[in-house]
């Protein structure tokens, strides 16, 4: 039986991904940092949180639809939501005390 030839496939760079040229550099990968920034940019846009320091004005639709190419995300995007919930319900039982 003869061995198959391996076929080398192209790793997906971010901008194959659909990620703004504001977050790469000239190979269409993450800039140092970049990464980190895009993840903070989308979730808290996908949890329709101000970011008025993001990179790009990301759509709460937009941030969602982005943040669905990168699954390994979902556990800080999990984490963020638990925050702000537990974040609301402080500021409630504190505001009802008053």
């Amino acid at each position: 039986m003869a061995a198959k030839p391996k076929t080398q496939s192209k790793a997906k760079t971010a901008r194959d991904l659909g990620v703004p040229n504001a977050y790469l550099g000239p190979a269409g990968k993450f800039r140092p940092g970049a990464d980190a920034r895009l993840k903070t940019d989308l979730i808290v846009r996908a949890l329709s949180q101000p970011a008025p320091n993001a990179l790009v004005p990301f759509s709460r639709q937009a941030a969602i639809k982005l943040l669905a190419k990168f699954p390994q995300w979902k556990p800080v995007l999990d984490r963020k939501k638990r925050a702000l919930a537990a974040a609301a319900a402080k500021s409630e039982r504190k505001g009802a005390k008053k």
